[in-house]
């Protein structure tokens, strides 16, 4: 008797378990489809640099990779639906600092491809992307005014690998000082912002670097001492 009442029991625990999951996948294939619906250019999934076209009812079903296309604000904060998202692409989006809390909600991410439509996020936006303890790659393009500093306020993310800055054309000598926070770097790409070349020492300091393409004025270029900043870096351009 006792068994056969440890058994309904168990049946019972595993019935409520499996129409929870029910319920929990049926609510987030609604929040990607209605992702989906309220995007430009939708919701996809797939590896960083190659997102896919596949369908979009994947990301409800455990998928921790998601892109979005052109998102508001408030596209932004769906995110919070999504706290297990470990790879994340945005592009081309309008969003302000006030939508970047998010990422106070993501502890997971691990690597975050943000393009952003010119103005509206700064360093104080940015910075909250310390709380992405696990984040190892981060690229960040067409921020128009960003300077970098908030590089200073992500210094201890010891799993950060790889730093990539583009078209962020107040990206100044600051941001490139703070390299030094992220002792394991091992790729640094940035270009089409505002470096002069001063505390191109800091590359001293990345051992583990690997990579790095950079562009600097070219009294900056003829300076000697940048060979011996980079000397041990495997893979170097400098334009």
């Amino acid at each position: 008797m006792r068994i056969r009442t440890a058994l309904g029991l168990l049946s019972a625990i595993v019935l409520v378990a499996i129409v929870a999951l029910c319920v929990h996948r049926a609510e987030r294939v609604q929040a990607v489809l209605g992702l989906q619906d309220r995007l430009p250019g939708g919701v996809s999934m797939g590896s960083y640099r190659e997102f896919g076209s596949e369908n979009p009812i994947r990301a409800a079903f455990g998928t921790d990779k998601l892109f979005l296309s052109s998102p508001s604000d408030d596209d932004l904060m769906e995110l919070l639906k999504f706290p297990e998202i470990r790879v994340l692409g945005i592009d081309d989006a309008p969003v302000t600092d006030s939508a970047m809390v998010v990422f106070r909600s993501l502890p997971n991410l691990e690597d975050a491809g943000l393009e952003f439509d010119g103005e509206g996020v700064t360093d104080v936006g940015l910075r909250e992307l310390r709380s992405c303890k696990k984040l190892k790659r981060l690229a960040i393009w067409f921020a128009d005014d960003i300077t970098g500093k908030f590089l200073h306020s992500l210094a201890g993310q010891v799993e950060l690998r790889s730093i990539e800055v583009r078209f962020c054309w107040q990206f100044g000598d600051d941001g490139l000082e703070a390299l030094s926070g992220f002792p394991h770097l091992e790729e640094v790409i940035i270009t089409d912002c505002d470096l002069s070349g001063a505390g191109f020492n800091v590359f001293e300091k990345l051992t583990d670097l690997k990579i790095v393409e950079i562009d600097l004025p070219d009294e900056a270029l003829s300076d000697p001492a940048l060979s011996k900043h980079l000397s041990h870096v495997s893979e170097v351009s400098l334009h």
